[in-house]
């Protein structure tokens, strides 16, 4: 089944609830806290100085294998996270990330069982959690990769994978199921490689007609989504985030790094 099939069969209209995270990098965000001392930018370190930049103009540089992105070794990191549930539209899923180790852990508690105040207003699905970076600025350019590659351990359950590019539009995003593991790879680290083409541009959760393929371009914000509809916990853990160049991955004489 293609990435566009898998998404519309996965998702209905989401609607965000924003929780800000504490200030301490050892507190969990959670999804009933909230705190003034959020930061409100991410800044990306540049892949190349300016001495890098001054040589490549009398030189022909190929781009690294590789760039980082997130590394969640870095004990602030998750401070620059904010969550989102389903709790602003009544819902009762819960959600928190926390530095644990060397990884970022998103775990909590999806609840699908709709009310009868829920069924009166029209909602069809309700069970949701999600993080996202907050702002990235200036925006990340990653146009010279053709794929994110993750490092992640989870559960049995999907994951989508957002990447949310500069837009007149809001609610535009660029999402990507990640598999659900093998029985042998569950709770275990595993690689994901999400070529920027197998992306799909939805608005809340509807796939958009045309499609504009990511291009790696003005990348304003990262994050995951558990948006199964199975109600009971779920846990993510991811150790980094970065960008790389799929000839490198498809050869592994050359490619080193996995």
């Amino acid at each position: 089944m293609s990435s566009a099939g898998r998404t519309a069969g996965l998702f209905s209209r989401l609607f965000k609830s924003r929780v800000q995270s504490d200030s301490t990098s050892n507190h969990p965000i959670t999804s009933d806290s909230a705190s003034a001392n959020r930061p409100t930018k991410l800044r990306i370190r540049p892949q190349y100085t300016m001495k890098d930049i001054l040589w490549d103009m009398k030189h022909v540089r190929q781009p690294e294998p590789y760039r980082p992105i997130l590394d969640f070794k870095d004990h602030d990191l998750v401070n620059y996270f904010e969550l989102f549930t389903d709790q602003s539209m009544g819902g009762s899923s819960t959600a928190s990330l926390i530095r644990q180790e060397s990884c970022a852990v998103f775990e909590g508690n999806l609840v699908t069982e709709l009310t009868e105040e829920m069924q009166d207003k029209g909602f069809v699905n309700i069970g949701y959690a999600a993080f996202k970076s907050v702002e990235i600025s200036p925006p990340l350019d990653v146009d010279v990769y053709d794929a994110f590659q993750l490092k992640i351990k989870t559960d049995d359950r999907l994951y989508v994978a957002q990447v949310k590019s500069d837009s007149p539009y809001e609610e535009d995003m660029y999402q990507y199921v990640i598999p659900a593991p093998k029985e042998s790879e569950v709770n275990e680290w595993r690689d994901i490689f999400i070529p920027f083409e197998e992306f799909v541009l939805t608005s809340r959760g509807q796939i958009e007609d045309p499609q504009v393929p990511y291009d790696g371009r003005n990348t304003l914000h990262m994050g995951i989504l558990s948006a199964q509809r199975k109600s009971g916990p779920f846990r993510f853990e991811i150790e980094f985030w970065r960008a790389v160049r799929m000839e490198f991955i498809q050869s592994k004489k050359r490619y080193t790094l996995l």
